[in-house]
């Protein structure tokens, strides 16, 4: 809290701390349940941003982890990879079955530019499936 005396304003590093900080208080968590907080910032000042972060509970690790792109919600490398192996199994039946190689192509480079939107889809329906199935 910003203490300001009767009559005052508030001085520079008041502003910056009434502005650049913030509290959370997390309940209790099961085993398993992770809390992720992202921030998008743009320092004043050359120095980098820093997190400080308290744990008042015996036994909670804490793991800071780098935010990696993401695509839909899902990291971008694991839709890609579920892209491509959709891509393998649903395009090679189109090249066999496909008289005119040109179609093929077209639908093969058309997916390839795409490829990741359809993994992630992939992968965030198998989540939304298995949280249906285990609760």
């Amino acid at each position: 809290m910003v203490h300001i005396p009767e009559g005052g304003e508030l001085t520079e590093n008041q502003k910056d701390i009434y502005l650049g900080q913030r509290e959370y208080l997390v309940p209790v968590f099961n085993r398993g349940q992770t809390l992720n907080i992202t921030y998008l910032n743009t320092p004043k000042s050359k120095n980098n941003p820093s997190i400080w972060l308290s744990v008042q509970k015996k036994g909670v690790k804490v793991k800071f982890s780098v935010p990696y792109n993401q695509i839909l919600g899902v990291s971008q490398s694991r839709a890609v990879l579920a892209g491509i192996i959709i891509g393998i199994i649903s395009l090679i039946p189109t090249v066999i079955y496909t008289s005119i190689s040109w179609i093929a192509v077209v639908i093969a480079f058309l997916y390839g530019l795409f490829v990741q939107i359809p993994g992630a889809l992939t992968i965030k329906a198998l989540k939304k499936i298995r949280e249906i199935i285990g609760g």
